[in-house]
């Protein structure tokens, strides 16, 4: 298949997309390709928009009555984790962990996804069948699907690097600032 530049910022998203899924959703990938094998170039980026949702384990679209737009919730085992870690790691603090946790995830997709996009006309970190979600309103006036993946698969990498941070710190391998910082206070009063 060939492309001509007109498509190149488009085609890059795709192929983001797909690399996500080949390293992380490998038979998702490989249906993707089968799929996407039988497609014009024209098909592949109209059909973007339920690519872009793929990277996550399980994603609901949905009409929302009350606020009249396509919304989209999504699941995925990264997300749980995720919530399980920082509640391990972070006592209560007199509040609700669950509260705390989901305003640090929300800080988290406002950061990497809200940030980056006009798509996302709200947002929010629900908890749906006992886990927390992402739920996004898509504007019905604004459509920047290439900006909406790069935020989306930003933001589950960094889920992903966080997770790996926070197993090493559950399983004893914690790494901290500390030491550094007393042995600069050292240094600083030997001199």
């Amino acid at each position: 298949m060939t492309y001509d530049y007109e498509y190149e910022e488009e085609m890059m998203a795709v192929l983001r997309c797909l690399k996500y899924l080949q390293i992380y959703h490998s038979e998702r990938f490989r249906a993707q390709l089968k799929f996407f094998g039988k497609e014009t170039l024209e098909e592949i980026l109209q059909d973007f928009y339920f690519l872009q949702w793929e990277i996550f384990d399980d994603y609901q679209n949905d009409f929302d009555e009350g606020m009249e737009m396509d919304c989209i919730v999504a699941f995925d085992p990264v997300i749980d984790r995720y919530c399980e870690l920082n509640a391990q790691l972070y006592p209560k603090n007199n509040q609700n962990p669950w509260e705390a946790i989901r305003r640090k995830l929300q800080d988290t997709v406002e950061y990497y996804v809200i940030s980056c996009t006009n798509s996302i006309a709200d947002y929010g970190v629900p908890i749906e069948a006992g886990r927390l979600c992402l739920k996004f309103w898509l504007s019905p006036d604004i459509d920047e699907p290439f900006a909406l993946s790069n935020g989306l698969i930003n933001l589950m990498l960094a889920l992903r690097a966080e997770n790996e941070r926070m197993e090493k710190r559950v399983s004893g391998g914690k790494q901290t600032a500390t030491p550094a910082l007393v042995s600069q206070n050292t240094t600083e009063e030997a001199a």
